[in-house]
């Protein structure tokens, strides 16, 4: 069952449940997610050491935590793109540079890892790791009384559905602690975040102290994504005050959760534009090669299953097709057929400008990828790509295939497609000229640097 068939099936008994905001969210993953996850077996030495390695991540950028700041920027280190040998957030320290780096603080999460402080452009960073050891202390310290919900258990028996939404409960009302605490130490003018359904409780304790909220979007907002749409009105408390979105799509969604929307464009995907050049190294690579392909992958083990397991073929039949996996955190790979490299030296973006098409399931980067002149050919398993993206991306660069022969048809038929006309396609995805946008947006927020 969907996420959104559950709410129009109990809509008179959720609507009254002020923590389904939140619940929700974590539910709809799980619901996503719950038949293609394998059990991962870590051992003890891996747990041990992947919470030393954390311990000690707390304490990046410490001593940025002993000033005063006007603004906050909760991003995560995913976000970070080598630009000019340095990293950026790519959607928010240019942000952080026009509001002005010394009236800034970004609180980042590792995701995996913090980069070195000598490595990045970030002025006054620190981790948001301290959040989340003293948010486990309060959770198994902190009894709750209201984390059973009678009016939940009964839908989720019903359904059979087995979701231990209690946790989120604990860990949503010690965040709420933690970060009103923190808030009020601080008084900030405005927070910045790049997720707003990862961080429920500080938007929560924001608004409640008046404080503005405003959301960078990071990734896909369509239809399906739960965490923007809903038949029920939800308490607004729980989300940001503004979203600064990639193009006009998401202000025409039908039952979006988030009322004002400022489009503003990708300040890195313009960038990236308009100082690409090519990697020697993989330019040698790629010239035996009649095609280039790069292939977007996600992280769960049945997404990855499912991707490996109709391109593994198409790259047997065809040895004149060269593929290159874009991971995003993992690394743990299958023996790979000749003509199927990882290549970590640039990053996604810069790749697949070297390639002649993007492929996917249903990664983001398909949303970015015409805006750089590049088609996209997606694996349409259960329909999900083209539920996902069917009515937002235009038919003209994008494909949708299930068999070989489909991949190998659209391929010959979209590298003929002409860069300009497929950027013309997907001009409502991005809005253009980022720089003037952000500028309009701050001087209507009242923000100078």
């Amino acid at each position: 069952m969907k996420l959104s068939d559950l709410e129009l099936k109990y809509k008179e008994q959720l609507i009254e449940i002020d923590e389904w905001v939140y619940l929700r969210s974590a539910l709809g993953t799980y619901l996503l997610n719950k038949h293609g996850n394998k059990a991962n077996n870590i051992s003890i030495y891996q747990k041990l050491r992947y919470i030393v390695k954390q311990f000690f991540s707390m304490f990046y950028g410490f001593k940025s935590w002993f000033k005063s700041y006007n603004y906050l920027v909760f991003t995560d280190s995913a976000e970070r793109r080598l630009v000019n040998g340095r990293y950026i957030d790519k959607i928010s320290d240019d942000i952080v540079r026009k509001v002005g780096k010394d009236k800034t603080l970004m609180i980042e999460l590792p995701n995996p890892k913090h980069y070195h402080i000598d490595t990045i452009v970030t002025h006054n960073i620190v981790s948001e790791l301290p959040f989340k050891f003293m948010e486990k202390f309060l959770v198994y310290t902190m009894f709750y009384k209201k984390n059973y919900i009678k009016e939940i258990e009964n839908i989720l028996e019903k359904e059979g559905i087995t979701f231990n939404y209690k946790k989120f409960i604990k860990s949503f009302h010690a965040n709420y602690l933690i970060y009103k605490l923190f808030l009020r130490l601080y008084k900030p003018k405005v927070i910045f975040v790049n997720c707003y359904y990862c961080r429920f409780a500080l938007i929560y304790a924001a608004n409640e102290l008046k404080i503005k909220v405003v959301e960078l979007q990071h990734g896909v907002i369509n239809k399906e994504h739960f965490a923007y749409n809903s038949s029920l009105k939800l308490n607004q408390k729980y989300m940001p005050n503004i979203l600064l979105s990639f193009g006009v799509n998401e202000s025409l969604l039908k039952n979006r959760l988030i009322d004002n929307i400022f489009p503003i464009g990708s300040f890195y995907l313009e960038y990236v534009e308009k100082n690409f050049l090519f990697d020697a190294r993989l330019l040698e690579i790629i010239k035996p090669y009649k095609y280039v392909v790069g292939v977007s992958l996600q992280d769960k083990d049945w997404e990855r299953d499912k991707l490996f397991s109709f391109l593994f073929p198409c790259a047997n039949a065809n040895k004149e097709v060269l593929y290159i996996l874009i991971p995003r955190k993992r690394d743990d790979f299958p023996e790979l057929p000749k003509n199927m490299i990882v290549y970590n030296e640039i990053d996604c973006y810069n790749i697949i400008l070297h390639c002649n098409v993007h492929c996917s399931l249903y990664s983001s980067c398909a949303l970015e990828a015409p805006t750089l002149g590049i088609p996209n050919i997606l694996i349409d398993i259960n329909q999900i790509a083209s539920n996902y993206y069917g009515k937002l991306l235009s038919s003209v660069h994008t494909k949708y295939i299930t068999t070989l022969e489909e991949f190998f048809d659209e391929l010959r038929l979209v590298v003929a497609l002409e860069k300009s006309i497929i950027q013309e396609e997907n001009k409502n995805i991005f809005y253009n000229n980022y720089s003037n946008n952000i500028k309009i947006f701050l001087k209507k927020m009242g923000i100078e640097k």
